[in-house]
């Protein structure tokens, strides 16, 4: 089979669909082994002017066509495959999008990736901007995708009971393919406390529920008998200048850390060096970083809503996800209760290890199967 791969996002830094794009692309590629992989580095109306951070795969079976191409190069080319007059490169039986994008693809199957829909649930979350692009790459997947493929059973439950859907959409095959962690998981779970801060990661906007975060630690600090200090990483969003300012004061009182965008490896250390891991969402279209905590063993708490319980199952500690005075209680029941503590650092390994990409790439082979 002749597998097409929007890897578009890869070239850029990366946040969590720039990721699955990678890791689905090196699943694929390493299982697919007589199959031929075409990596599109350049895709649809998502053009980047530098590809050389891009994904790269060097295996016999895989070609980048677009790879080291410039802006103005792949806007022509894509006009003329959108317009029919030119073939896509590698001439695939199949494509997947992982960047909103349902462009013309000719004769090949168009599997569109859905995330989240969050941006028609809770519009407040998003800047316009962002909205009015996911929802303009839904409806035209709507029109042009023949299967779709969720990341969660929430995503596909959200998207079944927003749209009074055409025949035609209803009958889409669909598949539920969980995600992984990017990180190999630790060898054993934690027998102790560890000394560590407390952790929490994303970038600062509405979506990531921060403020309550913050509300949320200095009650904790006023209750603790440890005093644990926060250690944050992630980007600057949109709206997020009245957290800036409190992250700013808290770091001046010497009680948080914001690290900024960081390295794979580096977030792999503050998993490890965590005391436990604090994700705040109120909405998650899957909860990569849930998961990637438990990986390394380090105890959970996060909000009980969306995709969330699907990822951390029985192994994570819930909070409402409403309230700063029920999450401060929950970090303090966990500094509190060692056997709690070492009881969720095992579970959480242990469901880890239930989530791989051989196992997502050899799912979505079997989907292509069914498409083609």
């Amino acid at each position: 089979m002749r597998i097409g791969l929007d890897v578009a996002q890869t070239c850029l830094e990366r946040h969590g669909r720039g990721w699955i794009a990678d890791r689905v692309a090196t699943a694929i590629s390493n299982i697919c082994r007589g199959d031929d992989v075409i990596l599109y580095h350049q895709f649809g109306d998502w053009l980047n002017w530098d590809t050389s951070r891009g994904t790269v795969i060097g295996q016999s079976n895989v070609s980048a066509p677009f790879l080291g191409s410039s802006w103005f190069g792949a806007r022509i080319a894509w006009k003329r495959i959108a317009a029919g007059s030119s073939n896509l490169p590698g001439d695939p039986e199949v494509v997947q999008s992982f960047s909103f994008q349902a462009p013309n693809i000719g004769n090949a199957r168009l599997v569109y990736t859905v995330y989240n829909m969050d941006f028609w649930t809770h519009p407040q979350f998003a800047s316009e901007s962002n909205r009015l692009n996911c929802q303009r790459g839904m409806l035209n997947a709507i029109r042009a995708a023949s299967a779709l493929v969720f990341i969660s059973e929430n995503a596909r439950n959200d998207f079944s009971t927003l749209f009074p859907l055409p025949k035609r959409v209803r009958m889409l095959p669909t598949v539920v393919l969980p995600l992984a962690s990017r990180f190999l998981g630790s060898p054993i779970s934690r027998s102790e406390f560890l000394p560590g801060p407390w952790l929490s990661i994303g970038t600062v906007e509405p979506r990531k529920n921060f403020e309550l975060l913050l509300d949320a630690f200095e009650l904790y600090r006023e209750r603790s008998n440890c005093g644990r200090t926060l250690c944050l990483a992630g980007g600057k969003g949109w709206k997020s200048a009245a957290a800036w300012r409190r992250i700013a004061d808290l770091q001046r009182r010497a009680i948080v850390e914001h690290r900024g965008y960081i390295s794979d490896s580096e977030l792999q250390r503050l998993y490890k060096a965590a005391f436990g891991f604090v994700f705040p969402r109120h909405y998650q279209g899957f909860g990569l970083p849930v998961l990637e905590s438990m990986s390394q063993a380090c105890p959970v708490i996060t909000s009980k809503n969306s995709s969330l319980t699907e990822v951390g199952g029985e192994a994570v500690l819930y909070w409402d996800g409403k309230s700063a005075e029920s999450l401060a209680e929950c970090m303090l029941q966990l500094e509190d209760d060692e056997k709690l503590y070492v009881r969720l650092s095992k579970a959480g390994l242990d469901r880890s290890r239930s989530f791989s990409w051989e196992k997502t790439g050899l799912a979505l082979r079997q989907f292509y199967n069914r498409l083609v």
